[in-house]
């Protein structure tokens, strides 16, 4: 037997106490061990919950709001749909003597004459793209009515600060036939005032005003309006 081999042999044989607890590859340690837990975040988790929390209080009054400036923003266009009634005080009475020259003619347009001809007054401007998008709807109805004069007609007034020239170059382009006028402060103001465009004012043959919409009015709400009024 080899001087010392018995002990080497004995070496070999005896493991290390924590051998057992030693991966065979050391490598794998980092992958067998779990990731260390994330750093949960309770501030910023606790701010999360106040806030839905919060907002869950004032969900009812968030819908009333919602609910009010749908009525607010379309309550007229609804008024004119379903034939809701509106006010007619004094307020809303065109004055007689307003007179809207037509461009390219010699007409004046007098919607308070209190001749039983209902008016649909069109406020519009050649920059306003909500107005091009309107405009073939409006254009619809005047080639409807003006097959019943007398009752029922359809004008289309600019606000254009360029002038006539502006709003008659732009009528041309587009290939309008709608009887065209000019929207001064005073004739706005006879109309309780033109906030924005389009506009749409429907005067009924009395010279008081029915309805004024702001904003997109679909020729099917308008001709609902005007029907109503020629019966």
């Amino acid at each position: 037997m080899e001087p010392g081999g018995a002990s080497r042999r004995s070496e070999r044989a005896v493991p290390l106490p924590f051998s057992r607890f030693l991966p065979p590859n050391p490598s794998a340690m980092h992958s067998a061990d779990p990731p260390p837990p994330s750093d949960p975040s309770p501030s910023r988790g606790s701010s999360r919950d106040r806030l839905v929390a919060g907002l869950r209080k004032i969900e009812p009054l968030l819908w009333l709001g919602l609910v009010a400036f749908v009525l607010w923003r379309f309550g007229p266009q609804l008024a004119a749909w379903t034939g809701a009634p509106v006010p007619t005080g004094e307020d809303r009475v065109v004055s007689a003597q307003l007179e809207l020259p037509l461009l390219g003619s010699d007409e004046v347009l007098r919607p308070g004459a209190d001749d039983g001809t209902v008016h649909v007054l069109w406020f519009w401007a050649s920059w306003c793209r909500v107005c091009a998008f309107e405009a073939p709807g409006v254009e619809r109805l005047h080639e409807t009515w003006a097959q019943r004069p007398g009752e029922v007609r359809v004008t289309a007034l600019s606000i254009d600060a360029g002038g006539p020239g502006v709003a008659r170059a732009h009528a041309a382009e587009e290939g309008w036939s709608l009887p065209l006028g000019m929207a001064d402060a005073r004739t706005r103001g006879a109309m309780g005032g033109i906030s924005a465009v389009p506009t749409t004012v429907v005067v009924d043959g009395e010279g008081r005003i029915r309805h004024v919409m702001v904003g997109v009015t679909g020729p099917g709400t308008v001709r609902r309006a005007v029907e109503r009024l020629v019966r």
